[in-house]
């Protein structure tokens, strides 16, 4: 079989599985099965069409066949290989972690904007994307993780010892900021940093928002990590009122990156100004122009 031959097999079993179907984003079978295939090898796509008539080796062929069928039940192609792509960097990812996704990367450009030394804290953190991230482009800097999912923190851990972060990134397991209190309150209280920058990409899709996601998502990405109450705003809502009630043992100052929901531009600045009045707000767009990050700055206390 020729590369030719397995991509017109492939991109034909995708069509056949996926008739009939409606989808929210693109599913174009004969580019994914240039993606799959180009991965399997390790090549660029231009690859495959500069050696069409090349054989495929027939492990290769079963396993690429293999990969499709997975595909043609939706699996997501990160799922497929294990691993994804954030800021020019591969992770490992799996079903308990949510796959990173481009428009994230505006989470870690606004956070670099901090003076270097600044101390982040990554809420929610998953595959430990963003976290590692700042740790590899901050090296200067101390990270603190969280995540309530075990099994999360067990690929981000592996992805620390991947990218040699494991001695400036603390991952901790539990209820947002809740560890980091239990763990560092003693040492906030005694160092009292100036300022912490809070990164968070909690679960934010409004539960009625379900049956508009692709089944990509949601048959294969964990909801525990999607979903966020009938707005999409019960986690932050946590997130404040942590942040409020820990505010005497906390830094001074807080600035906060938060990834959201279209639908959360107006009443998420009304929620935190609940907790914080003086916090000030700014709404980020992706590169779809869609509302995507919404940032907060405020004083937690005065200085002593």
């Amino acid at each position: 079989m020729t590369l030719f031959d397995a991509l017109q097999t492939a991109t034909e079993t995708l069509k056949a599985a996926w008739a009939g179907r409606q989808f929210d984003g693109e599913h174009n079978p004969q580019l994914e099965a240039q993606i799959i295939l180009s991965k399997l090898l390790g090549t660029g796509r231009a690859h495959l069409l500069a050696h069409a008539t090349d054989d495929l080796p027939g492990e290769t062929a079963v396993r690429y066949h293999e990969l499709i069928a997975r595909r043609g039940t939706l699996e997501p192609v990160a799922y497929l290989f294990g691993e994804e792509e954030f800021y020019r960097r591969k992770f490992a990812v799996t079903r308990d972690t949510l796959i990173p996704r481009p428009e994230s990367e505006a989470l870690i450009d606004e956070a670099l904007k901090a003076l270097d030394g600044t101390m982040f804290w990554d809420i929610g953190t998953g595959s430990g994307a963003l976290g590692i991230t700042l740790a590899l482009e901050r090296p200067h800097s101390l990270i603190v993780a969280s995540d309530i999912s075990s099994a999360a923190l067990t690929v981000a851990r592996h992805n620390a010892e991947q990218h040699g972060v494991t001695d400036r990134v603390r991952l901790l397991e539990g209820n947002l900021l809740v560890p980091i209190f239990k763990e560092l309150g003693a040492w906030l209280k005694q160092t009292s940093p100036e300022q912490v920058v809070i990164v968070a990409n909690l679960p934010y899709v409004p539960e009625p928002h379900r049956p508009l996601l692709d089944p990509d998502v949601t048959a294969f990405e964990p909801g525990l990590a999607l979903f966020g109450g009938t707005d999409g705003l019960d986690l932050y809502r946590a997130l404040f009122k942590q942040l409020y009630q820990a505010r005497h043992d906390a830094p001074r100052t807080v600035r906060l990156i938060m990834e959201v929901d279209p639908t959360a531009e107006k009443i998420l600045p009304r929620l935190l100004k609940e907790e914080f009045p003086h916090a000030s707000t700014e709404i980020l767009l992706d590169f779809k122009g869609r509302v995507r990050i919404i940032t907060a700055a405020f004083p937690l206390r005065s200085k002593r």
